[in-house]
């Protein structure tokens, strides 16, 4: 039988409240529990600790326990139900089986109890008071919603898998909390105590409204603050900028790259009641599109119901995307961001304030906090998380990538709930330490249909611009899709390229079989035979400079700062932007073996590029 709702619609409004924050499990574990069930299990910690001379003073709360048994007996009278009390002596039954593991944290939950003890008044005396007043009654309904509301608080601590390494910083930002239910307690008690007249009561609820308020603002800035000084220790990746250059790849083609969610291992990576399958391994040829394919996984993993998604795109040569500790950073950043519990952000402000380090740089600490924050997640919400572009990575950073992502997977109790896909190219090192993986292959034939898709508007394009015929139009698109060989990439360049000559006679030059690239190399070569082959050396030499640079140098560059250095005569030593800055766009120079992506970040069209 279900515990029936009080009839007073103060009591009916606060059990809901309660209700409506627990679990399944928590609810049906807490609605049948009594005083006796709460006696019983202080009788077995006791018999437990005193086998391992580990006793504690457990007569700390029985004041706690007396105080509730009165006030049981109390409201029962004017509630007609007996049953309000399962939900204080339910999660005081948890709460203390959980925390009477760790000597520490008993010890601060039973003080906690003793001071609320401290703070309730044995009612039973003041019976006749509550029967002929409303107000009185209603004080009964604050003092048990502030109870309540301490057990929701340290049922929030308490029930995660990963409690013990929460609780020290977790604890210290509820004592705040603690002290404010406290404060409340003690006003009622006073009231109680004192007789108090409507006018008196009307008053201290209002005074316990505004200190309410007030605990809220103060709380609210204290957590902003907090949010601030994690985000710059973190210093993480902004991978949304990323996701939304490859999500945009698609715009103009959004029934493509759709194929991939078809595939077998990759549904069943989806389907989070499947539990086996978690661990994925995609890998295919240089410009296939993996990256893009990751991108429509991962927008599909979003799409999900009771799901959080963490997910990064590494990058040659961009310590901002190529190190363990930047995978590792942006991951907690992202469940930290998607988490709606306040415990972890407490958890990493606290490791911030004490690591002494200005940013998170230590890769046994980077382990931890992921650790700690996947495991801050409900039990009920699936993990997905998913690294693309994990050969662009140094060989050990992609070692202690998988290693210690593997081993989160691999230690969560919940088989399935963390689900971790990888996306390369089939490098010997990778397959290696992903064996255990489920492997899908990108082939040439998946892309086939994509690629074709791709060419039909950049032929029509090509059409209208040299003004060719149908047939030739037909030639252009056949050529590319035989010569592609499942490389998107390969489509785009030679496409761009074909686009970028300046005549008919060129164009027709340029697909006949001595001059069509076949292969990567040969396109990229055909891009920068056409720059060498400028007329205006001025343009030829800056695009060869620019392009230089852009390979050579230790991380990717920006715009301004390509501006900045051309600005810069070295012989002269001196810098004069108005008349040495470029006035033509990298694109009209280097072509399309580079990219312009947001933050003015300058990239190479694919690693591949720089070969």
């Amino acid at each position: 039988m279900a515990t029936p709702l009080p009839t007073d619609p103060t009591f009916q409004s606060i059990v809901a409240s309660f209700r409506s924050r627990l679990t399944k499990a928590e609810l049906d574990d807490f609605k049948f529990c009594s005083l006796k069930d709460v006696q019983q299990t202080i009788v077995d910690i006791q018999a437990r600790q005193d086998k391992r001379r580990e006793t504690k003073n457990l007569s700390r709360i029985l004041g706690f326990l007396e105080a509730m048994t009165q006030f049981g007996t109390v409201v029962e009278v004017f509630l007609n139900t007996s049953e309000i009390l399962a939900f204080v002596w339910g999660p005081l039954k948890f709460l203390l089986l959980v925390a009477s593991s760790w000597a520490e944290s008993f010890d601060a939950l039973l003080d906690a109890y003793q001071q609320i003890g401290e703070q309730i008044p044995l009612l039973l005396q003041y019976q006749n008071v509550f029967t002929k007043s409303a107000e009185m009654r209603g004080l009964l309904g604050m003092m048990y919603k502030d109870i309540l509301e301490f057990h929701q608080q340290a049922l929030r601590v308490f029930a995660k898998p990963t409690w013990r390494q929460l609780f020290r910083a977790v604890w210290k930002d509820f004592d705040s909390r603690f002290k404010h239910l406290l404060m409340n307690l003690q006003r009622h008690k006073a009231l109680i105590e004192s007789h108090a007249n409507v006018l008196e009561i009307q008053a201290a609820s209002t005074a316990r409204e505004l200190a309410e308020k007030a605990f809220q603002e103060a709380d609210s800035a204290r957590k902003d603050n907090q949010r601030i000084v994690v985000r710059t220790w973190l210093s993480a990746r902004n991978v949304q900028l990323d996701h939304d250059v490859y999500t945009g790849v698609r715009e103009s083609y959004p029934s493509t790259g759709l194929w991939v969610l078809q595939k077998t291992a990759i549904a069943a990576w989806h389907d989070n009641e499947h539990p086996s399958g978690s661990l994925v391994w995609i890998h295919g040829i240089p410009g296939a599109g993996k990256t893009v394919l990751a991108s429509v996984i991962i927008e599909k993993s979003k799409s999900l119901p009771s799901t959080i998604v963490a997910y990064f795109y590494c990058k040659y040569k961009d310590q901002e995307r190529n190190t363990f500790v930047a995978v590792f950073r942006a991951m907690i950043l992202q469940l930290l961001a998607e988490s709606e519990d306040s415990d972890l952000l407490q958890v990493l402000y606290e490791r911030s304030v004490k690591s002494g380090e200005r940013y998170l740089e230590s890769q046994s600490l980077c382990t931890e906090l992921l650790s700690i924050a996947v495991g801050s997640i409900s039990k009920n919400i699936s993990i997905h998380m998913i690294i693309d572009g994990l050969d662009e990575c140094e060989n050990k950073e992609r070692k202690i990538i998988i290693s210690e992502i593997t081993k989160l997977l691999k230690k969560d109790p919940q088989p399935g709930r963390i689900r971790v896909m990888f996306v390369s190219q089939p490098e010997t090192t990778i397959r290696s330490l992903l064996r255990t993986a489920t492997i899908v292959r990108i082939s040439e034939s998946d892309n086939a249909k994509d690629i074709a898709e791709y060419t039909r508007p950049w032929c029509l394009e090509i059409q209208r611009q040299f003004k060719i015929d149908d047939e030739k139009r037909d030639l252009i698109r056949t050529l590319v899709c035989e010569s592609a060989g499942g490389m998107f990439l390969f489509a785009k360049l030679v496409l761009q390229n074909l686009y970028s000559q300046v005549s008919q006679t060129q164009l027709y030059e340029s697909l006949l079989p001595r001059r069509f690239p076949r292969g990567l190399n040969q396109a990229y070569g055909r891009i920068v035979e056409r720059i060498k082959a400028s007329e205006n050396v001025a343009i030829r030499d800056q695009a060869l400079t620019l392009l230089g640079w852009i390979v050579t140098a230790k991380r990717p560059l920006t715009w301004p700062e390509i501006q900045g250095a051309v600005s810069i005569d070295i012989e002269e030593q001196t810098v004069d932007f108005e008349g040495r800055s470029l006035v033509v766009d990298i694109g009209a120079l280097c072509g399309s073996l580079v990219e312009k992506l947001p933050g003015d970040r300058i990239e190479l069209i694919h690693t591949s590029a720089r070969m």
